[in-house]
């Protein structure tokens, strides 16, 4: 990331200067960091940390910082210019602010509601699991694999032979496969067809219907080069994905439904107490 920064920062001159300091924003006085000023409006260490993920602030460098406040300044700019403009009071855009602000507040007020909802425990996500079985019906077969990839047919079949010889699969793959699961061991977890590139999938049928499983595949071409793999676990058409295979997909449907009925809840005992009158359509 570092290199990467650097090199988009290149040649730029740094005008921004970092001062602690007492300021005047929108009225209110704070006590707080300015990174940037555009016409009175300031960019404070505290707006920094709202602009940037929960916990990445602190990792940021001073390059990544000097380029988060540049493209704020630019964005003020644009800003300062559309209200100098008077966009604001174009009645369109009055009733798309309008719309957004009733959105933000009623997504924020669900998602408070939605707090109180607690992580299942596992016999709540087994019970689940079981009562949802047949949205686990596999249409095809799926494989558990380990995978790996070298730059030429050679190293391919260097590492294919030592595997043969005795060798693990695993720690080879850690040091040489050029796939970014090598840090698994080249564990690439549970796949279908549509997941991956034609070669593999056909790499994968054949190693499995013709060697079984935990065998490795003769070396085959890739787009990225050439490859092995290992198929380490078969879920065959029309069986039920496993529930440890599947397990952070039942939560999620578990959450997702149980927000459903909170929302559902929400709203009828709103509905309640409020004077709700329908006219025609027409």
């Amino acid at each position: 990331m570092t290199k990467r920064l650097g090199n988009t920062l290149s040649g730029m001159i740094v005008v921004l200067m970092l001062v602690c300091c007492s300021v005047s924003k929108e009225g209110n006085t704070v006590n707080d960091r300015i990174y940037a000023t555009v016409n009175n409006i300031h960019l404070t260490e505290s707006d920094l940390k709202d602009l940037v993920p929960e916990g990445v602030y602190d990792k940021l460098t001073i390059e990544y910082k000097q380029e988060i406040i540049k493209e704020w300044v630019n964005n003020e700019l644009i800003y300062q210019e559309a209200l100098q403009r008077n966009i604001d009071k174009d009645p369109k855009i009055e009733r798309l602010l309008y719309n957004s602000k009733r959105n933000l507040l009623s997504n924020e007020l669900l998602e408070r509601i939605y707090s109180d909802i607690g992580d299942p425990d596992e016999e709540e996500l087994k019970s689940y699991y079981k009562e949802h079985e047949d949205y686990f019906i596999l249409n095809s077969n799926e494989y558990r694999i380990r995978y790996a990839l070298f730059d030429n047919r050679k190293d391919a079949q260097d590492f294919w032979r030592a595997v043969k010889q005795g060798e693990s699969f695993s720690e080879l793959a850690k040091t040489d496969s050029k796939d970014p699961s090598f840090q698994t061991g080249g564990d690439i977890g549970v796949i279908n067809e549509e997941m991956i590139e034609p070669a593999i999938w056909n790499a994968i049928e054949n190693t499995y219907n013709k060697l079984g499983l935990v065998k490795i595949s003769d070396p085959f071409s890739v787009m990225d080069g050439w490859s092995c793999l290992i198929v380490d676990e078969v879920y065959e058409k029309d069986t039920v994905k496993p529930f440890g295979i599947v397990r952070d997909q039942v939560i999620d449907m578990y959450l997702v439904e149980k927000r459903e009925e909170a929302r559902t809840v929400f709203i009828d005992e709103l509905a309640k107490k409020a004077n709700i009158k329908y006219e025609s359509a027409q």
